[in-house]
């Protein structure tokens, strides 16, 4: 399992970092436990051009997401990272939606 990360080192951050970074590591136990070869990655920057490139690195067939409703000033604000996402996807993109979001 490679970690890739990059971004500040402000304590607000940095407590951010190592929170983001122990649930990545969890799924990935999870996913490991389960039998799957997992390689994880953490990385800042634009969402949807770090997905498309380490998609593109990989050589993914497939990239899966999750989506979750958002506010209206929130879309505004941050735009689309979906729509984004679809422009950068070297391949195949599935948006995956719990039953609790529909």
């Amino acid at each position: 399992m490679r970690i890739f990360v990059c971004g500040a080192s402000t304590s607000s951050l940095e407590r951010e970092y190592q929170e983001v970074r122990r649930i990545l590591m969890e799924a990935a136990e999870t996913l490991q436990t389960s039998g799957l070869p997992v390689e994880t990655r953490l990385a800042a920057g634009n969402p949807a051009e770090e997905i498309g490139r380490v998609a593109s690195e990989v050589g993914a067939e497939l990239i899966v997401v999750g989506h979750r409703e958002q506010t209206v000033l929130a879309r505004w604000w941050g735009g689309s990272t979906g729509a984004s996402l679809l422009a950068h996807a070297p391949c195949s993109l599935l948006v995956a939606v719990s039953k609790g979001d529909i």
